[in-house]
């Protein structure tokens, strides 16, 4: 089923990435908003210089994970101990955003709560996950 996907040039995460930046493109053109424009084409841009370089034959695993684009499953291993440590970064800033938020900015909660939620309602579904692994 997925053997069309598996010949593209670029990851399933990387297709995801690029169709929203491609999305995010024509609605800026559609809405007139040039800046924006350029910001989504020199985005895809270097997003496609680096897939580029992460597949090349001899790129390294850090060029490899970086990208999102695995070759193997030490890059897979790599790269999920780098967004584990990347979860805990973002909950403990969300966490850091909304108590900022409550006492700077107390009408900002409607946006910083929900964030942080998300976040947590997240992390309990991918440690369950997780711990149906092992």
């Amino acid at each position: 089923m997925w053997t069309r996907l598996d010949r593209l040039p670029l990851s399933r995460p990387n297709l995801m990435i690029f169709t929203a930046l491609l999305a995010g493109l024509v609605t800026a053109v559609i809405l007139r908003l040039w800046i924006h424009v350029a910001a989504f084409a020199v985005t895809a841009a270097l997003g496609a210089l680096g897939v580029w370089w992460a597949r090349r034959p001899h790129a390294s695993d850090v060029n490899r994970v970086d990208a999102i684009e695995y070759r193997d499953e030490r890059d897979r291993t790599i790269a999920r101990d780098g967004f584990a440590v990347l979860g805990v970064v973002a909950l403990v800033l969300a966490m850091a955003e909304f108590l900022v938020a409550g006492v700077l900015a107390p009408a900002s909660l409607g946006f910083t709560a929900p964030q942080l939620l998300v976040l947590c309602i997240a992390w309990g579904i991918a440690n369950r996950v997780a711990a149906r692994r092992y």
